[in-house]
């Protein structure tokens, strides 16, 4: 046996071996990304079953071979099976999947995104919320953990704190109509602003709890949209789908 680790972890992407092997992609608190393999994970009496599902999160043990690791033992703390009974509950669960496997990289940790992750998935489907305005606030917060925040205080220019303002993704941030014209500008209001402002300050654990009216949650869709494209150039297969329901 080689060596021997703990972590929680969370199953981000799972993919079939033959007719009973796994290859997972774990997220873990500790080590980052990381590729497991599960030996007759497919097995109905294999007590790594509900470990090796997508969306599972818990206490993972991995022995560490000479190029794999492979799951030892996992204790589940949370499945997320309330995203299994909406098709559109389960897409949005996805693209956060597919979204932290993209910007995620082997072996390093970044304990804030996995914290992310956990409270989004967790907010998906309740009563009252908006799956999309949880895409925004989960997109634009993970952009902070990425080390990409926008500058949303005044205008990045010039530091002046004057209405009308726009947000430019090219600029990175609030700019003033001082500025001149940008090709990319969104004009703003003050609350779209303060929104963005909490979006990136606030606790992960308060950030679901967030209200945005129809009109500004439009405003702040585009916002971030132009900003993901902008810093990631990047397009996830999940949105395209979600745009199809």
């Amino acid at each position: 046996m080689g060596e021997q680790i703990k972590t929680k972890a969370i199953v981000i992407h799972e993919m079939p071996i033959g007719d009973y092997d796994k290859r997972l992609l774990l997220l873990t608190k500790e080590y980052g990304k990381v590729t497991v393999f599960v030996k007759n994970a497919k097995r109905p009496k294999n007590k790594l079953l509900a470990a090796s599902q997508i969306f599972a999160y818990g206490d993972y043990i991995l022995n560490k071979g000479r190029n794999s690791y492979y799951i030892y033992q996992a204790d589940i703390i949370e499945c997320f099976h309330h995203l299994q009974k909406d098709i559109e509950d389960l897409t949005y669960g996805m693209f956060f999947l597919e979204f932290v496997n993209y910007v995620s990289q082997e072996e390093m940790s970044n304990q804030s995104l996995m914290y992310l992750l956990l409270m989004t998935l967790k907010a998906v489907g309740k009563e009252n919320s908006s799956n999309k305005l949880i895409v925004q606030i989960f997109s634009l917060r993970a952009m902070v953990c990425l080390g990409l925040s926008p500058w949303t205080k005044d205008c990045i220019v010039c530091h002046k704190e004057q209405e009308p303002l726009f947000f430019s993704s090219e600029l990175g941030g609030i700019i003033c109509e001082n500025e001149g014209f940008v090709k990319d500008r969104i004009l703003i209001n003050r609350k779209i602003q303060i929104v963005i402002n909490d979006i990136l300050t606030n606790p992960i654990r308060n950030l679901f709890s967030i209200k945005v009216s129809e009109e500004d949650l439009i405003i702040l869709t585009h916002i971030t949209g132009q900003f993901m494209d902008n810093n990631l150039n990047h397009r996830f297969s999940t949105l395209d789908f979600l745009e199809t329901l």
